[in-house]
């Protein structure tokens, strides 16, 4: 009998310990989940700054961006979307802080077929995933 009582207290001891554990960390979240925090910041940003100086948008976009490029992409993103969102780092980067969204756009003229598709698919990538879902 004395067996068995120790058998539940630590049963009961072990299920304790278990319940509280859990409540002391959340789980991490994916890096889908944490491109599209970010994606879905960005995005808000740029609607609320649609009116603002060209100087704020291309700030935005930096920040994005460098915050972009030192995420760890989720694999439910394409070779091609990947590729394209790499793409748009480097754009941005060359960015100079007081361009103008004409010369911003402009940055996209140079790139080859293969690139602007890569761009393509990231944009649809972030807009499907990200946008439309609910986070």
């Amino acid at each position: 009998m004395r067996f068995v009582r120790l058998a539940a207290a630590l049963v009961i001891a072990g299920a304790f310990v278990v319940g509280c554990g859990n409540d002391d960390k959340e789980p991490e979240a994916s890096p889908e989940e944490k491109f599209c925090s970010a994606f879905r910041d960005y995005y808000e940003r740029s609607e609320k700054n649609a009116g603002e100086a060209d100087s704020v948008i291309v700030a935005s976009m930096k920040s994005f961006a460098d915050e972009a490029s030192e995420l760890t992409l989720p694999d439910s993103m394409s070779a091609d979307a990947k590729a394209g969102l790499k793409t748009w780092i480097a754009l941005i980067a060359d960015v100079p802080d007081d361009a103008s969204q004409a010369e911003v756009a402009a940055l996209g003229q140079d790139l080859s077929r293969k690139q602007v598709d890569q761009l393509d698919e990231y944009y649809l990538y972030a807009n499907a995933k990200c946008l439309s879902a609910t986070p």
